[in-house]
């Protein structure tokens, strides 16, 4: 499942969404060959500017990205926190109504 941007903003208190963003958007921020060399030396991925700017790009691009990628492949499964669930109304009651 795909995260709301809502959650991605909030990353530093959800270790599987911070995982997500440095996986699949800060990563590919800084190159694949700057991240592995800076994974074994031990030293601190990239600046927060440039964090920053990764963040600003997910939060900019994420409905673009997601219908691209829903475009690209239909049959996919992947689901968002957006998906809405089938909604059951009880007998009775209508949604817009007080």
């Amino acid at each position: 499942m795909l995260p709301l941007i809502e959650t991605f903003l909030q990353h530093w208190n959800q270790p599987k969404t911070f995982f997500l963003f440095y996986e699949y958007f800060f990563k590919p921020v800084i190159g694949e060959t700057i991240w592995n060399r800076r994974i074994d030396e031990n030293k601190r991925l990239g600046s927060k500017v440039l964090e920053a700017f990764a963040l600003a790009e997910l939060v900019n691009n994420y409905h673009a990205f997601l219908y691209e990628f829903k475009t690209m492949y239909p049959n996919t499964t992947l689901k968002t926190e957006y998906d809405d669930e089938v909604l059951v109304v009880p007998q009775g009651e209508q949604q817009g109504q007080d």
